[in-house]
């Protein structure tokens, strides 16, 4: 199997940049904005947990999903793609919550679950889809190596973007 041209390894990278961008503003801004609706912060980081804890079942199960979906007709981008909807409605509705009070840690417990289970579904099938792009292992290496820079440049600009919107003010 050939190398993958600079354009292709790029391509198959840039996706890593959005998911890794959008799990920092879950773990760093959720809790102070549902404090601030009126949730107890012991509440809000006991629901985090929990919710993650939900991954230690789910992501196995995603992996099994993965791997038995047929690379040939573009299935893992498929489920790339299918990952996106429970991912963005989950993001929006952990941002956009009712008024706050009664129902609001369910509100948050259940916008996260769509939020955390997009995000794994999107990231597995990533990094599967990575991983049947070559049986070589420096080009496997290559692969994974483009897909972490573009992770971290995710999380650096999830990170600096707010800081950058709020000072322009």
């Amino acid at each position: 199997m050939a190398a993958l041209t600079d354009r292709a390894l790029a391509a198959y990278a840039a996706v890593a940049l959005p998911l890794a961008a959008a799990a920092l503003p879950v773990h760093v801004q959720v809790p102070k904005y549902y404090a601030g609706l009126g949730l107890d912060l012991a509440l809000v980081g006991f629901l985090l947990l929990a919710v993650r804890l939900l991954d230690a079942v789910s992501d196995p199960l995603l992996g099994a999903l993965a791997d038995r979906i047929p690379a040939r007709r573009g299935g893992r981008k498929a489920m790339i793609g299918g990952a996106l909807l429970p991912l963005a409605a989950g993001f929006w509705l952990l941002f956009n919550p009712p008024a706050s009070g009664e129902g609001l840690a369910v509100w948050l417990a259940g916008s996260l679950v769509l939020t955390y289970l997009g995000l794994s579904a999107a990231s597995i099938g990533h990094f599967a889809l990575g991983s049947a792009l070559s049986r070589d292992y420096a080009e496997r290496t290559r692969i994974t190596a483009a897909r972490g820079v573009a992770a971290l440049a995710g999380v650096l600009l999830a990170a600096a973007v707010p800081e950058l919107l709020v000072s322009s003010r």
